[in-house]
């Protein structure tokens, strides 16, 4: 144990010098690296300082505009258990895809600002914006009606809202709302709302010109994702594997920082305390942040990093509902497709190798432009197995794969079956034991279901007068803790519960598979062929 600490302590030594300098998450060790690189990179300097917010009014636009994935499930099956009782030939009930690293994807193959925004003094037509752009769009809409079986905007998101109906929380109709959106949103927003386009409020429009990142930048993500990819599951390389996996998963993080905070101080009389930054406070720290690129990703790039991972997964969930083809569930990068006959399959594949191939095209750009080969774009696992970067990846392919059982309750609460036995996602209880808790039944996932304290979800209780303690340790030696300020951990239970910020009142019966049919409610039902 000894050695060990010891070793750590000379890595820490070498590679920081100082305990001062030692840095305290994943997202400070990308950080420092990057900026190593920029001090030698004019065009990364220029990036920066080009595209860190002018003042507060900027700031605060772009802090509205930020949007983060989706996580939603279809309100017709809230609840519902769907299962795969008799085999359809070459078809499936459920079947899974993903985004292959999709916000690295979005951050080396898709357009960012690269300059600060500017409020158009003129009148900007909405339906017809300028392409060389990015645009934050200020508008409120009357009379809105979703007219696909997800929504769009979380209600926490929008400026204003009246008389809206709420679909898990996100905005299925409303009286009016009100939004700062970005050009990719306000796409999504014509997309999938019926409303009068005669009848909007333009406020502002503000404008930036958009290209790319800084091609380092992107050499970097490349780099990090090819080396994630080999080195996955390989003998002997966990430590640079768990290390180019953090800066592929930070660079995201590290541009989304808030830069809105309050500043925390301690001192030993009267403990913590917060102050909120005045505008003149942020303003002062926006200069210095531009005159020494104090951070190597500015917070526009985050925005339109999210912006263009949600419309890539809205735009396919949209584009298979066109072609009668429901999504059960979606989380930032992944759906989870009810397939209802064997063409229905073959569409979605027919539709997945169409827009992979369209991306395809992004990527080979990206390697012409910063001069490298497409094992960057195209690595392999330890098998030989390629793993396109933001490529849709079927999660089903096989038999043994699919989901057997799947049921949702809302954002980040599903389970499914598949050969393997059953899998669940519920955000606050850990997935090993929450899953005994279920007995190997999917039925126990419902609403009101409890998790015992041996679920592993724990709470943590602040303590600010605690009690003198004496310990003595195993080797005799007696110390008294005079501490008056602690976390106390310690196990709790968890209830599951139905999502209740739905308003939609069409909720399906259970779904089987009986004989040639598949049955989806009292009131209808598709022949499979």
């Amino acid at each position: 144990g000894c050695r060990v600490v010891y070793e750590v302590i000379q890595q820490h030594k070498e590679r920081y010098g100082t305990v001062h300098d030692i840095v305290y998450t994943k997202t400070s060790v990308l950080r420092q690296k990057l900026k190593e690189i920029v001090k030698e990179d004019k065009a990364w300097q220029s990036y920066i300082k080009a595209t860190i917010p002018w003042d507060f009014d900027e700031v605060k636009l772009l802090t509205d505009a930020y949007y983060g994935g989706v996580s939603h499930g279809m309100h017709s099956y809230l609840g519902k258990v769907i299962r795969y009782k008799v085999e359809i030939k070459d078809g499936y009930i459920v079947i899974s895809y993903d985004i292959s690293s999709s916000y690295p994807a979005a951050l080396a193959a898709c357009y960012v600002p690269i300059r600060r925004f500017r409020e158009c003094t003129y009148k900007v037509d909405l339906f017809n914006l300028n392409p060389d752009y990015c645009y934050i769009i200020d508008v409120t809409i009357h009379d809105i009606d979703s007219v696909y079986n997800h929504s769009l905007f979380s209600k926490s998101k929008v400026i204003e809202c009246k008389g809206a109906v709420t679909d898990n929380g996100r905005i299925a109709q409303a009286e009016s709302m009100r939004v700062r959106v970005t050009e990719l949103d306000w796409s999504l927003i014509c997309r999938m709302y019926d409303f009068d386009t005669s009848n909007i409020e333009v406020h502002n429009v503000y404008y930036a010109k958009k290209g790319s990142l800084p091609n380092n930048f992107i050499k970097f993500i490349l780099d990090a994702y090819k080396d994630k990819t080999k080195y996955k599951k390989v003998d002997g390389m966990e430590t640079t594997y768990l290390l180019k996996k953090g800066y592929n998963n930070s660079c995201y993080g590290l541009a989304v920082q808030s830069l809105l905070h309050d500043n925390v101080y301690f001192n030993n009389i009267d403990g913590f305390s917060t102050v909120t930054q005045t505008k003149e406070e942020i303003n002062k720290e926006l200069v210095k942040m531009r005159n020494f690129c104090k951070t190597p990703v500015t917070y526009s790039t985050g925005v339109w990093c999210t912006a263009h991972a949600r419309s890539r997964l809205l735009t396919a969930c949209c584009d298979l509902e066109d072609m009668g083809i429901e999504t059960l569930y979606m989380d930032t990068d992944s759906l989870k497709i009810l397939i209802k006959t064997p063409e229905d399959r073959e569409k979605v594949e027919e539709y997945i190798e169409k827009v992979n191939n369209a991306f395809e095209k992004r990527l080979q750009a990206v390697i012409r432009t910063i001069g490298v080969d497409e094992s960057y774009i195209h690595p392999t696992d330890k098998n030989g197995v390629e793993h396109p970067l933001g490529y849709w990846e079927c999660e089903t392919v096989t038999d043994d794969e699919v989901y057997k059982e799947f049921v949702q309750l809302g954002a980040k609460k599903y389970a499914y079956r598949d050969s393997k036995g059953l899998h669940m996602t519920l955000a606050g209880v850990p997935k090993e034991e929450g899953l005994k808790l279920l007995k190997d039944d999917i039925n126990n996932f419902r609403d009101g279901f409890v998790f015992g304290y041996e679920c592993g979800k724990k709470t943590l209780y602040y303590s600010k007068n605690q009690d003198e303690l004496t310990i003595t340790d195993y080797q005799g030696h007696v110390t008294t803790m005079s501490q008056k300020f602690g976390i106390c951990m310690l196990n709790t239970t968890y209830k599951l519960k139905q999502a209740d910020d739905y308003d939609m009142t069409d909720v399906a019966e259970d779904i089987e598979v009986v004989d040639d049919y598949i049955i989806i409610d009292s009131n209808r039902s598709i022949k499979s062929t």
